[in-house]
């Protein structure tokens, strides 16, 4: 008779072997500054509603050892299963902000102030790949199939548990604002804080909230108007604390937004866009999770860094001299490391009041 035992400490890890960040979020959308960097702020009410879309995907090797006992086998014969894993995350929704700048000075600058409230659908989907083993000693090629057969019933019930989609709203996002402006350019320093607010299960790979933690964001941004060139640029640091529901803690990320935009006529421009995100710590976990399904999400190889750069075309449709502006970019992402690589679109309506 012959027995195929699980070793109970084999390393499952799915999603991801050596993924960088909880679940690939970032509580940043890379992508989202466009044309409307470039936007004088004047005073007063401004109103965005960004329509963001994501889907991107990542290969992953997960591995098994299989503990062999047939009959007759030598003592300790053993598999080692390497697993191909593809895993698919999207995200979409609407990230509705509102900004207010007064006519207050302080420091030289003009004191405003900003809130944003996404409205999201995230999904996660984990898909069972290519299935190698190399089985040790020599001479149990029989068990071959018997050895696949296991391991990958093991791998799919852990992909189950980390395919869903969530709807719901995310983290609400609170920042002052501060301006520096000359007659064609200005400076903008916007320190935002990230609250856990958004619709949230540790269980759950996909979620609108990113997490029971907080997100401390500064963020400094220029922009110049020039003769027929518009430029814009955007950088952040996001410094996060621990999730308190999975003990997980994701690295600092370090996120640049760039615009360069060409005037063809009164109303329209067009031009390039790009970004890069860029994870500057490494992630870690105070204790083991207890759950199975947050520890199936959750055994990881830590030390890892992930980055990912985009790069595309834009547009953008500026009605009566600033009534309100429209603007849309799609990019295709590259040079991925420990990150999904995809597609990021923007359509982004700008008004103010």
């Amino acid at each position: 008779m012959m027995r195929i035992t699980l070793i109970a400490s084999l390393i499952i890890a799915i999603p991801a072997a050596a993924y960088a960040s909880e679940n690939y979020d970032l509580r940043y959308a890379p992508g989202i500054g466009g044309a409307d960097m470039s936007a004088p702020y004047e005073s007063g009410w401004v109103v965005q509603t960004p329509i963001y879309r994501y889907r991107g995907s990542i290969h992953h090797d997960s591995h098994q050892q299989i503990s062999l006992s047939p009959l007759g086998a030598p003592a300790g014969s053993l598999a080692n299963v390497t697993i191909d894993n593809k895993i698919t995350v999207e995200a979409a929704g609407v990230l509705a902000r509102l900004s207010y700048m007064s006519n207050t000075q302080f420091m030289g600058a003009q004191v405003g102030f900003t809130a944003l409230l996404p409205i999201l659908r995230k999904k996660t989907t984990v898909a069972v790949g290519r299935v190698d083993n190399q089985i040790t000693p020599a001479g149990l090629d029989a068990l071959d199939p018997i050895v696949r057969a296991a391991a990958t019933q093991r791998a799919q019930g852990i992909a189950s548990v980390n395919t869903n989609s969530s709807t719901g709203l995310g983290d609400l996002e609170l920042a002052p604002m501060l301006r520096w402006a000359t007659d064609n350019s200005q400076w903008m320093f916007v320190p935002a804080i990230v609250l856990p607010t958004g619709k949230y299960d540790e269980n759950k790979a996909a979620n609108p909230g990113s997490g029971n933690f907080y997100t401390f964001r500064p963020l400094i941004q220029y922009s110049y108007i020039g003769d027929g060139w518009d430029i814009g640029a955007r950088a952040s640091l996001a410094i996060n604390s621990r999730n308190k529901d999975t003990h997980f803690r994701t690295g600092n990320y370090f996120n640049t937004d760039l615009a360069l935009m060409k005037t063809v006529s009164e109303e329209w421009r067009v031009g390039v866009a790009g970004y890069a995100v860029v994870q500057t710590t490494e992630d870690s976990r105070s204790e083991t999770p207890t759950d199975p399904a947050v520890l199936a999400r959750q055994n990881l190889t830590f030390g890892n860094k992930g980055h990912v750069y985009g790069l595309g075309l834009q547009f953008a449709y500026l009605q009566g001299g600033g009534d309100y502006l429209v603007d849309g970019r799609i990019l295709q992402e590259f040079g991925a490391k420990d990150r999904p690589e995809g597609t990021t679109f923007v359509l982004n309506l700008t008004k103010p009041f």
